[in-house]
């Protein structure tokens, strides 16, 4: 029922915006953040930054979290739902293409390649995370590489990225190793642990020797 209501109230909201509003808020669905100077280029428009102050000051669309503003999930779906009726799957993944294609002309290389993935555009995903892996795993990105990796076929895994591969596969067994608990002191000691593997061994030879 809530679910519902919130779908109606979207809804409602959504059809009172102007048609150029409303394409704006569809087709940045796919964005990372909204990022007024690069919707601009993405969109072939130049009144994004009003146009967001706008759609703001409505409280329903967009929240900001450290100052980037970006789409809730479930207002992001809504919006996305609405793009692929509107473009179909073709029109859905050329516009991921443009995306990816200008983060990584601005150097936003993580978003420029969860976006060719999303095009379905493995080469120059794969090659945006060869360039780019030594980074990653400086930074100890290791879920985030694990993420990307998982997503390409197994022929790329095995070939372009088997190095990229092994080295997550390494880093990610170090870090486990590294946080394992470790065993308390007194059953580390050798001594301590067979003086009291002899007293285990008496004590339950007492108990049995007592029933």
């Amino acid at each position: 029922k809530k679910q519902a209501a919130f779908n109606l109230q979207i809804e409602a909201l959504f059809n009172v915006q102007p048609p150029a509003r409303q394409e704006l808020l569809t087709h940045t669905s796919i964005l990372a953040t909204l990022e007024p100077q690069l919707i601009n280029v993405f969109l072939v428009r130049h009144n994004t930054e009003t146009e967001l102050a706008i759609i703001e000051t409505q409280h329903a669309f967009v929240v900001r979290n450290d100052g980037a503003a970006s789409y809730p999930e479930a207002i992001r779906e809504y919006l996305f739902s609405k793009l692929i009726n509107e473009v179909g799957t073709d029109g859905v993944r050329n516009l991921y293409q443009r995306a990816a294609n200008l983060y990584e002309e601005n150097g936003q290389w993580t978003q420029a390649i969860d976006h060719y993935l999303d095009a379905e555009e493995l080469a120059p995903a794969a090659q945006l995370l060869i360039t780019h892996a030594d980074e990653a795993f400086a930074e100890q990105r290791f879920d985030l590489l694990r993420k990307w990796l998982d997503r390409f076929p197994p022929e790329y895994q095995a070939d372009r990225l088997s190095e990229i591969r092994q080295r997550t596969l390494a880093a990610g067994h170090a870090v486990e190793n590294s946080i394992r608990p470790e065993a308390p002191r007194w059953l580390r000691l050798p001594q301590i642990s067979a003086r009291v593997h002899r007293w285990s061994g008496a004590a339950i030879g007492l108990t049995a020797g007592l029933s």
